[in-house]
């Protein structure tokens, strides 16, 4: 089988055996390998499970990469697609596996989370042309760098990609922090152990940031938890994962936890001390200065991943969209919930999520 999974650590080996480690025994899911004509399309992890809402609507869910269990899924994929196979294959795949899981009777919604936009808008386009319906449930803008034309169109110097007034509040707070603290250092967890200590050391900055709700996010969420531990295990000693720390005098100031994949490296999640450091903006100095680490290590992109932040958008220079899509047969009790759906959006003056 080929080894071109694209860039995207969601579709690694590391990832895949991650869920795979993870979800054994806890979930319900299938692992199916698709071919057309001895060509190989890829491969794809199916969760199972049931979702009921609004009392009454009781749907049989399957998702692409996804177990469907909430708590295993806080991991959240993103760039999406096909393992074991070229991201040029998407189209082909997709169809491949919409014929083999039409042919299943038990299911009734088919979730596919955290893809681009051009590959959800065709894989919509082709669910419809299978007889599903689909609709957008989530919209996120995705922020990166292109750390290939930073050197190519900027001579390597990321700061003169930035406007005035970023530069100068990246300048400023490096020097206050610097003179109030000490020196700064940006290191990196040297060893499989050393890193999961260091996940454990983010955690509770992490968690002040994000309080939980009701439900466990995150570091509350005993599955996040193993899942990552299984990830960094099987996949640091190979440099596939990158723990940095940024301290200043001593003191530890924040955490990156960073997946790194064919000269991608995706920024998953962070610890930052606020409590003492936040006039010094040391979110946004971690991310600069693991960005120009990363510009001398040769790296291609600095993704900052989905979700939307100031910081995010004051340093990234590309931004997309992902697009988390629901494709679902029509069954009479969804035809009526996607009809009071879609009016609801209209009284609201919102786009309809049908696409």
């Amino acid at each position: 089988m080929t080894n071109d999974f694209g860039d995207s650590f969601f579709l690694s080996p590391h990832w895949l055996a991650a869920c795979e480690q993870t979800w054994e025994g806890n979930c319900r899911f299938d692992k199916i390998e698709l071919t057309d004509n001895h060509r190989n399309l890829g491969l794809v992890l199916i969760g199972v499970g049931t979702e009921t809402r609004h009392s009454v609507l009781r749907s049989r869910v399957i998702a692409i990469n996804e177990s469907t269990d909430q708590d295993f899924d806080e991991v959240t994929i993103e760039l999406n697609g096909f393992y074991n196979t070229s991201r040029s294959n998407f189209q082909y795949s997709f169809s491949a596996l919409l014929n083999h899981l039409l042919g299943l009777p038990h299911w009734d919604e088919l979730r596919f989370s955290g893809l681009i936009d051009e590959h959800g808008l065709a894989a919509a386009r082709i669910a419809k042309s299978f007889g599903l319906n689909a609709r957008v449930f989530r919209r996120r803008p995705s922020y990166s760098i292109d750390l290939c034309a930073v050197r190519d169109q900027s001579s390597g110097d990321y700061l003169a990609t930035r406007s005035a007034n970023t530069r100068q509040q990246l300048r400023r707070s490096l020097r206050a922090l610097e003179a109030d603290l000490g020196p700064t250092r940006l290191e990196k967890a040297s060893n499989t152990a050393e890193a999961l200590q260091w996940l454990q050391d983010l955690a509770p900055l992490h968690r002040a940031r994000w309080p939980s709700g009701k439900s466990p996010v995150g570091f509350d969420n005993p599955k996040f938890v193993r899942f990552h531990e299984n990830l960094i295990r099987s996949s640091f000693g190979s440099g596939e994962i990158d723990l940095l720390r940024l301290s200043a005098g001593g003191k530890q100031i924040a955490y990156l936890y960073n997946l790194k994949f064919k000269g991608h490296i995706g920024f998953y999640l962070s610890g930052i001390d606020y409590s003492t450091a936040e006039k010094y903006r040391p979110g946004m100095l971690a991310h600069w200065l693991a960005i120009e680490h990363y510009l001398s290590a040769g790296a291609n992109t600095y993704d900052f991943l989905a979700g939307q932040n100031l910081y995010k958008e004051r340093l990234c220079t590309n931004q997309r969209e992902m697009l988390d899509l629901i494709f679902w047969r029509p069954r009479p009790l969804l035809r009526l919930e996607n009809t009071i759906r879609n009016l609801r959006a209209a009284m609201q003056g919102r786009i309809s999520p049908s696409v």
